[in-house]
Order: C-alpha cells, then structure tokens, then sequence
C-alpha cells in the first residue's frame, strides 16, 4: 500500500494509540528520541509521555482500550536523528528520510499535544505526516 492509497483509507485524526499499536507488526520503527522513550515507557509498564498530562490520559486510556493496544519491543526501535536538547523555533530541522519515491525532510515541532512533536515534509508529493494529522 502506498502512502496515498494509506492516507485515502484513513481519517484525517488518527489516534496515536491506534497506530503505535501497529507498531509491534513491524521490524523496524524509525521515531524520534522522544517518541522511543515514551515507547520504552509503556513497554516498562509506565505511563507514555502522553499520559503523564492529566488531561490526556483518559482520553489515551480509551483508545488503548477500544484499540487492544499492546506496546512494542523498543529493541526495534531506530533513532537516525540527533535532537536539540531545546526548541527555541517553532520547527527545528534535524535531518532527512527516503521513504521509496518519498524524500521528508525531518523537524521537531515545539509542541502542541507534547513537547518534541516530529514532523515530516515531502514538498514535491506535498505530502505531510505530523502529530496525528496525515495530508
């Protein structure tokens, strides 16, 4: 499936419960530090970054519920990005990924939802993936 045909199928809101729990189907996962270590979280059994804001957690709760969300093994878990110890811009760059005839560039996000969001741009698909929004 390609990405376009995977975004046609999907909404434009889409739990990240939902897809981390895809997550475990996978070999390999590339995410950013700080999304490796709210799975690493979970994987311990603790609450992921998300759940730590009390106003998030039950909402995090019910998609884990609705969804049988299980967490997945960190060990598959790739970090090919250094981040900034500190955002101090609305988007930082921070590197690039080829995806098959997709080029992102790489950025973390200050944060709406949690601190650190990525985001990936493909400006010659005008493709664009971040926080839950896919377009």
């Amino acid at each position: 499936m390609t990405l376009t045909q995977w975004k046609r199928s999907c909404s434009s809101h889409i739990p990240t419960s939902t897809i981390a729990g895809l997550l475990d189907d996978f070999d390999k996962i590339i995410a950013s530090e700080a999304s490796k270590r709210s799975l690493e979280l979970e994987f311990e059994g603790k609450d992921n970054f998300r759940e730590q804001n009390i106003l998030h957690k039950p909402y995090i709760r019910i998609c884990k519920a609705l969804t049988g969300y299980r967490p997945c093994d960190p060990q598959k878990i790739v970090v090919p990005w250094q981040s900034p110890k500190e955002l101090t811009e609305p988007l930082t760059s921070i590197g690039f990924l080829d995806f098959g005839d997709l080029h992102f560039e790489v950025f973390r996000r200050k944060g709406r939802h949690i601190y650190g969001e990525t985001v990936l741009i493909d400006y010659v698909n005008k493709n664009r993936i971040h926080g839950r929004h896919i377009r």
